[in-house]
């Protein structure tokens, strides 16, 4: 796993100084040696590997992120604190639409599974405008949402089962 200097969430700040890392400094940064994973997929050829994908913190690294078994992820992401899960099929001019949204859930409520087994402190999923109503000039977290693509929906429906799953277990969801 690779340790990215990151962390802190201020809402969440055990130790009063404000930055939320929770080592009384004020530097927001994790002095305790936290292990933050990212999981992505670049569009950027020069970054891909055979299967299209690049996951940052991985060893190994998976042939295929969506198709990996929630016990793969498990060990997979042993001592991990944050998971920052930014993977997600989006082939342009097919993805909307497409069937991989689909297995996008699958694969992600896999890796969601395996981070509140193994108490991850923090998931961080990346959402899209597409969830909300459009248009819309001005978008908040609680504009109406109205997803019309399968990329939207399938975004949104992610989100709502990882509120559900990590309020069960304890983990902090950003989304």
């Amino acid at each position: 796993a690779m340790n990215t200097g990151f962390c802190g969430n201020p809402a969440e700040d055990d130790d009063g100084d404000g930055d939320g890392d929770g080592d009384g400094d004020g530097d927001g940064d994790c002095d305790d040696d936290s292990i933050i994973i990212i999981i992505i997929v670049f569009e950027c050829k020069s970054f891909l590997d055979s299967n299209g994908y690049v996951a940052l913190g991985l060893d190994p690294y998976p042939p295929d992120l969506f198709s990996e078994t929630v016990d793969w992820w498990t060990e997979a992401i042993d001592g991990a604190d944050t998971i920052i899960h930014a993977a997600w099929y989006v082939e342009p001019g097919k993805y909307l639409d497409s069937a991989e949204n689909v297995r996008c859930v699958e694969g992600s409520l896999r890796l969601a599974e395996a981070a509140a087994r193994r108490a991850v402190r923090h998931f961080v999923g990346i959402g899209t405008c597409f969830e909300y109503r459009l248009p819309n000039d001005h978008i908040t977290a609680d504009s109406a949402v109205g997803p019309v693509t399968l990329y939207a929906a399938a975004k949104l429906a992610l989100f709502r089962m990882l509120e559900k799953r990590f309020a069960e277990s304890g983990t902090t969801l950003t989304w």
